[in-house]
């Protein structure tokens, strides 16, 4: 399973643009990627920003990382 880093990597994103496309801050992008918060929280609609995006990456949707809620 790829983190969620790995999948911003993969994309060629900033964690600017990666917060930004997903609707959530950069500092929320930062501390998760420390391991500061060791789940992420996202809406509904953020998820499915977030399905789109492992879809550019080419990966598919049963590789979503586990620590997302």
């Amino acid at each position: 399973m790829p983190t969620l880093k790995q999948v911003r990597d993969r994309l060629g994103m900033t964690q600017e643009e990666f917060a930004k496309v997903l609707g959530i801050s950069r500092g929320t992008v930062i501390s998760y990627e420390s391991g500061k918060h060791r789940k992420l929280q996202l809406s509904m609609a953020q998820m499915k920003k977030l399905f789109e995006l492992m879809k550019q990456a080419g990966l598919p949707i049963e590789e979503l990382p586990e620590d997302i809620e």
